[in-house]
């Protein structure tokens, strides 16, 4: 979780908004980054066509023009 918060903090920092949903690095995940992502509120998503609780390619394109 702290390494979430982190990039979350330096995406912010950045300039950009709050990032809509999680991509693990390489899009590998384990019960740990399930359980971090849950607690923060933010969706997983570890590439087109994969559901990660939920989230899959529409999810992802709807969260995409939420702002929009």
């Amino acid at each position: 979780m702290k390494d979430m918060n982190e990039a979350e903090s330096s995406i912010i920092e950045a300039g950009a908004e709050r990032p809509l949903l999680f991509r693990p690095p390489g899009g590998y995940y384990n019960d740990m980054v399930i359980q971090a992502a849950k607690q923060k509120g933010i969706p997983l998503y570890s590439g087109p066509g994969i559901r990660i609780h939920g989230t899959g390619l529409h999810q992802v394109y709807r969260l995409s023009l939420k702002k929009y």
